[in-house]
């Protein structure tokens, strides 16, 4: 055994010995520009061995399990997308032939009575119905009101109340309590 000059420790005759090389007995690729191997001596000869068919020949049990939940997961995005983009367009079309009808009409009745056909699963003429009705709750009260002599504010609730008190009591609910 030998020992380092700068210490006193034996080295060891394996750990210093040169490393050869293992000889390739592969036969070469039939393009002699293309080493073997990956495919070549550079890195742009390598980068045309390396396509999608070289990885899907060379997955393993995990590659595949996760190219497969890749694809799987890309179609169901793609049938989403699409599924969605037709509700949409199939909504959009419904909203302007509810609108487009309702400014069509003669009148208010007639636009009612058409509301009032459609069927049951469009909301678009049931919200349209439903505004009317209450545009015309509205001006049913209102009326009412101005027959009676009352002054009805529809913006804030209680208002006809406060002015029928009348005075101080008025404007006391108007101000704002002193802290």
């Amino acid at each position: 055994m030998q020992q380092d000059a700068a210490s006193n420790q034996p080295v060891d005759q394996a750990a210093t010995a040169p490393v050869e090389a293992p000889v390739d007995t592969a036969p070469m690729a039939a393009d002699p520009g293309v080493g073997p191997g990956m495919g070549g001596t550079n890195d742009a000869q390598a980068l045309e061995g390396m396509g999608f068919d070289h990885l899907i020949q060379n997955f393993d049990a995990v590659g595949w399990i996760v190219f497969i939940m890749l694809v799987l997961m890309s179609i169901g995005s793609w049938y989403y997308i699409i599924v969605n983009l037709l509700k949409n367009m199939v909504i959009r079309s419904r909203a302007d032939r509810v609108m487009s009808t309702f400014w069509e009409t003669q009148n208010a009745q007639e636009a009612i009575r058409y509301m009032e056909d459609q069927p049951k699963g469009e909301p678009f003429s049931k919200i349209a119905l439903d505004c009317a009705v209450a545009a015309a709750h509205h001006q049913r009260h209102r009326a009412q009101a101005q027959r009676q002599g009352h002054r009805q504010d529809l913006h804030r609730p209680g208002e006809a109340e406060r002015h029928r008190a009348g005075g101080a009591a008025a404007q006391q609910v108007d101000q704002p309590a002193a802290v």
